[in-house]
């Protein structure tokens, strides 16, 4: 025998996996989330600002007729 084979033999270090590439974070600006929310905050706001008082013509005008027409009875 040899001194080659008498010496403990160590395994040999498995190669160390490739380094994974690292990816780049988008900013939250080129997301699809951010520009849906987005669009229904400025929906929300462009409904919101077309409502006006929240009052229709209709019944405004109907209160009016209302009380012309109960002051002419007298």
């Amino acid at each position: 025998m040899t001194a080659y084979n008498q010496m403990p033999q160590q395994p040999t270090p498995a190669p160390a996996p490739a380094p994974q590439p690292v990816k780049e974070k988008k900013p939250f600006y080129k997301k699809v989330w951010f520009w849906i929310v987005v669009a229904v905050a400025v929906a929300l706001i462009f409904g919101a600002s077309a409502g006006g008082s929240g009052k229709s013509p209709d019944s405004a005008s109907k209160t009016d007729t209302n009380t012309t027409s109960q002051q002419t009875d007298n």
